[in-house]
């Protein structure tokens, strides 16, 4: 008779995940989340009611810009809200021009046109070459 090897399963031990560096890994994705969330946020007016355009695009670069808010009544505002003086604004823009920055321009919807006309005709003679005019996209 042949000897048979009695073969024994071998007994199954309890496995356990190490969720720790799981954990560590999301609350460092949470904590870049917020932090580049907060560097990517738009400055925005409230006194400013933007016109809507079919036509609008969103930009790809917002480097480079300097904003002028013309709120309903004509005045002018920087992108903080502080009010701009007309006849300084050309002075604003020269010192600026030569640096090879934009000239960003969030007008009210109600606004007339010859106020937002003083705007651009002061960044034409500071020597200012593009203007981007905001408004919001309108769903086709």
């Amino acid at each position: 008779m042949s000897k048979h090897k009695q073969r024994t399963q071998p007994a199954f031990e309890e496995c356990t995940v190490d969720l720790s560096p799981l954990i560590d890994l999301v609350f460092l994705l949470l904590i870049f989340f917020m932090t580049s969330s907060t560097i990517i946020t738009y400055l925005k007016d409230s006194r400013v009611d933007l016109p809507i355009s079919k036509d609008a695009r969103v930009a790809k670069a917002v480097t480079h810009r300097v904003l002028i808010n013309v709120y309903e009544d004509g005045s002018l505002g920087d992108e903080h809200g502080a009010p701009v003086d007309p006849t300084t604004l050309e002075d604003r823009l020269r010192s600026v021009a030569a640096q090879g920055t934009k000239l960003q321009i969030r007008p009210d919807r109600h606004v007339n046109h010859g106020e937002v006309k003083k705007v651009l005709n002061a960044a034409r003679r500071a020597g200012i070459e593009e203007v981007i005019f905001t408004a919001f996209t309108a769903e086709n």
